[in-house]
């Protein structure tokens, strides 16, 4: 299971901090869209959830090791 967050979602300066970053870093949007591809779970959970691999601009590490992605 895969968790999604849209920008809208968040709260006002993580949604900031977000789209700024991935504003001023595209290389490492890149990688992390690369990144996703590359994994068939992870793209096809993604893509269960209605999500376009090219609007995925972060992701959020848990504490306990999981992984979110903050989408467009």
């Amino acid at each position: 299971d895969v968790t999604v967050y849209r920008l809208g979602e968040l709260n006002k300066s993580d949604r900031e901090m977000y789209r700024d970053r991935a504003n001023a870093d595209s290389a490492r949007v890149a990688a992390l869209q690369e990144q996703i591809k590359a994994s068939p779970a992870l793209r096809n959970a993604l893509l269960a959830q209605n999500v376009q691999i090219s609007s995925v601009i972060g992701e959020i590490k848990g504490a306990d090791g999981s992984t979110a992605y903050v989408v467009r």
